[in-house]
Parts: structure tokens; C-alpha cells; sequence
């Protein structure tokens, strides 16, 4: 009786340590399977986990649930069409840009650069100042056609001549039927009757840069 259980135990035993070499064997091999894909190289370490972290996302993305729709936005402003834009340059003294100021619009010296000498002039004709708060160059009536700064629904359009280089609102002023344009005058800029081109009346071309 006793060498019948004597041999039983021992049968265990033996099927416990076989069990165990087989557990470490396996993962020992797995172990050097992973080693001899990496090989030990900082680029192989790399390339495995990015593919793993991949393969991972990837199987979390074909797990996701998608959404229902959102609610349509609304409908932005047409257009989106510009003539020309930038710095407003005079040809006669290139040192001169045309600059807004809170009321209206003066000369500011080219080296000294802000948002502020920033425009676009617009397909709709207005010349659209860069600083943000929708505000266009106009004149006004009263001040015997000075240049002012307005919401551009209440701007003039502007016209910008290409071949002359000038700058003159799109629809004569006073009822006169003569052009005018936006003329260099010293230190100040103002509305003059256009009376040449770049080369012989320089004061009044401008260039878009």
C-alpha cells in the first residue's frame, strides 16, 4: 500500500516539473522571437511599437460607433473675391503708405509697419482696412469730400486703374462728371481732379504691394 502511493506521488511530481519546463520553454521562445525582431536595434524598437500602437488604434476605430450628423451651419457672406490688397504705396515717394486712423486716413513713413496700412479692395469696389472691425474708406459729403472711415455697407466703391496706377472713387463726385483721385499732397493725402499718369503726375499713382 505504501509503495502504491509512494509511486503515485512521484508520478505527480514528474507531471509538475514537465509542466513547468514546457511553461518556460514557450516563453523563452516567445522572448526570443520578440528579441530577434527587434534585434536589439533602437529603429526596430521603434517601427514594433508604432505598429503596435497602429494596429491598436486601428482595431479601436473599426470597434467605433459613428455619430448622427450635426446641424447644418449657417450660410456665410458670398464673395470672398479681392481686386487688389496690401500696403497702398505712392510711386512719386515710395517712403509714403497710405495709413487708417481712427477717423480717417493719413501718411505714415513705409518703416514703420502695422495692421493699420493693411487693405483689400474688394470685387464690390470697397477698400476694406485690415484691422478687423469691417471699416471701409469713404468721403464725406459735408467736409467738402474728406477722407473718412465708415462701416463699409455705407462706403463708396473705389475703381483702381492699372494702367495709370490711380485710385478714384467709382462714381463722380459734386455731379462734376470728372474723375477724382486719391493725390499725395506733401504730408497729407486727399481727393484731387485726375490730371495724368505715373509718369507726369506721380503724386496721384499708387501701387498695391
Amino acid at each position: 500500500m505504501n509503495n502504491i502511493l509512494l509511486l503515485i506521488l512521484i508520478v505527480i511530481v514528474l507531471f509538475l516539473i514537465i509542466r513547468c519546463v514546457n511553461t518556460i520553454k514557450n516563453n523563452t521562445i516567445e522572448n526570443l522571437e520578440t528579441q530577434r525582431k527587434l534585434k536589439m536595434n533602437p529603429k526596430s524598437i521603434k517601427k514594433y511599437v508604432n505598429e503596435t500602437i497602429r494596429n491598436a488604434l486601428a482595431e479601436q476605430q473599426n470597434n467605433a460607433v459613428q455619430g448622427a450628423v450635426g446641424p447644418r451651419g449657417e450660410r456665410g457672406e458670398p464673395g470672398g473675391v479681392f481686386l487688389q490688397q496690401g500696403m497702398i504705396q505712392n510711386v512719386k515717394d515710395p517712403n509714403k503708405i497710405i495709413s487708417r486712423n481712427n477717423y480717417g486716413v493719413s501718411l505714415k513713413d513705409d518703416s514703420i509697419y502695422t495692421p493699420n496700412e493693411r487693405w483689400t479692395l474688394r470685387s464690390d469696389g470697397k477698400l476694406l482696412s485690415r484691422t478687423g472691425d469691417s471699416s471701409c474708406l469713404s468721403i464725406d459729403d459735408d467736409e467738402d469730400n474728406s477722407l473718412i472711415m465708415t462701416d463699409c455697407s455705407k462706403a463708396i466703391p473705389w475703381d483702381y486703374d492699372n494702367s495709370l496706377a490711380q485710385i478714384r472713387p467709382r462714381n463722380p463726385l459734386n455731379n462734376s462728371g470728372k474723375p477724382q483721385c486719391l493725390t499725395l499732397n506733401e504730408d497729407d493725402i486727399e481727393l484731387q481732379e485726375c490730371k495724368g499718369d505715373f509718369s507726369t503726375m506721380p503724386e496721384q499713382s499708387w501701387m498695391f504691394r
